[in-house]
């Protein structure tokens, strides 16, 4: 029996395969990354936040959110006993999911903070 085709048909098919997981794998990496600095954003928000808690100005907060990051489709804050609760949330555009029809991610970071017994406690809500 003549063999000399099989390693070429083998390659052919892994190929695909193989570049279809290094895109997953790259796709997994940018919604960490994503994540992280959504998360960082918010914690850093959250505390200045409560730093001016007596004069909270909601269109300041959001205009340094945006300076950090200006793909942010949404942005919620609420002011709670004793402190404040931001959600920000974005999408964007990953490699894998152009393979397999689903090119579309989101990112959301909820933290909130409150100041008790004149300590600020901040903490990821999701």
């Amino acid at each position: 029996m003549n063999n000399k085709g099989q390693t070429l048909a083998l390659f052919v098919i892994l190929i695909p395969l193989i570049i279809m997981l290094g895109a997953y794998v790259v796709d997994i990496g940018y919604m960490k990354y994503n994540k992280n600095k959504l998360d960082g954003i918010n914690e850093y928000m959250v505390d200045y936040a409560l730093d001016n808690k007596d004069n909270l100005n909601k269109e300041e907060i959001i205009n340094m959110i945006l300076k950090n990051d200006d793909d942010i489709n949404k942005i919620n804050i609420d002011e709670i006993d004793n402190g404040v609760k931001i959600e920000i949330s974005k999408t964007f555009k990953g490699l894998f999911g152009y393979f397999v029809g689903k090119d579309i991610y989101d990112a959301r970071s909820i933290y909130k903070g409150s100041i008790i017994d004149e300590k600020k406690v901040i903490e990821r809500v999701d």
